[in-house]
């Protein structure tokens, strides 16, 4: 879809911006960067009917102390605000937070796959920790750590390839297709203008970590590696019945059984049957039997 027609104002003072405010009234929205205006008047969900693009106006965006305060203008932008020396000094917490940390998806998913990694360290420590005695004095891995561990790696590689497909994105390919680029004078300018992290991180740096996480994820070699690990331990469906059929070998299986039936136990249709656990008669609606 089309945005409906509006008129396109470009003022160049502040006070020229504010006389199309007081003239337009309601019909006016600014256009002061990145938002969502412009999507939704392409979907027609706003129809303005003139637009007033402050980019020109000067005196709206910088940083700056001003009498032991700090004065960030309207339309400072967000990545200026991130890699700002003075905010680094005076509020470190400010700038930092403007960078990739302050974006609540990439905080779950980077969150996520520490998670990943805490559970397979956790099930390694565990089967390590608590081993299982076997012939002769030696002992094996921890069986029921070992099965979990069985199941849960192939999802967990599987899981956190895709977190960082899904949150780095088109990141590992908006890259320089050679080193020599950063070379070259003229093609270096717009590298290190475009291609640059967040948080002071120069282009390089960047280029040089998102090649790595490609040639682990991206590559004939990531595409391999990920089939070998989904299919390591056996089909997926096999390594989940090893698990039951584990625990129905060792006796878990059954005493889980038991402890659901005893907790079946403690009532029937008349209520509790156990001697410490007393009912809602004396306050229910419904008559009794």
């Amino acid at each position: 879809m089309y945005p409906a027609q509006f008129d396109y104002h470009s003022p160049n003072s502040v006070q020229e911006a504010i006389s199309l405010l007081d003239r337009l009234k309601d019909d006016a929205k600014l256009l002061a960067g990145g938002h969502s205006l412009l999507p939704m008047m392409k979907l027609r969900l706003a129809q303005p009917k003139h637009l007033i693009d402050l980019r020109k106006v000067p005196g709206l965006s910088g940083i700056k102390e001003d009498g032991g305060a700090i004065a960030i203008g309207a339309l400072t932008t967000h990545y200026a605000v991130e890699s700002s020396s003075l905010l680094k000094q005076k509020c470190p917490l400010l700038s930092e937070t403007a960078g990739t940390i302050g974006f609540r998806g990439v905080e779950a998913n980077v969150g996520e796959v520490i998670t990943w990694r805490h559970c397979m360290w956790a099930l390694s420590d565990a089967m390590a920790k608590s081993p299982d005695k076997w012939a002769g004095g030696f002992v094996l891995p921890g069986h029921d750590a070992g099965a979990a561990y069985h199941v849960l790696a192939p999802d967990a590689y599987v899981q956190i390839k895709h977190q960082i497909e899904k949150t780095v994105a088109s990141s590992l390919i908006y890259l320089n297709s050679h080193a020599r680029d950063f070379k070259e004078p003229e093609l270096r300018k717009y590298l290190d203008l475009y291609v640059r992290g967040s948080g002071g991180v120069t282009a390089v740096e960047r280029v040089k970590l998102m090649k790595l996480l490609w040639d682990a994820i991206g590559t004939e070699f990531g595409a391999r590696h990920e089939l070998y690990e989904v299919n390591y331990s056996g089909s997926h469906e096999e390594i989940r019945r090893f698990a039951l059929l584990g625990a129905n070998a060792s006796g878990e299986a059954a005493r889980w059984k038991e402890f659901a039936e005893s907790c079946m136990a403690d009532y029937d249709l008349d209520g509790w049957t156990a001697p410490d656990l007393i009912g809602p008669e004396d306050v229910s609606v419904l008559p009794g039997r």
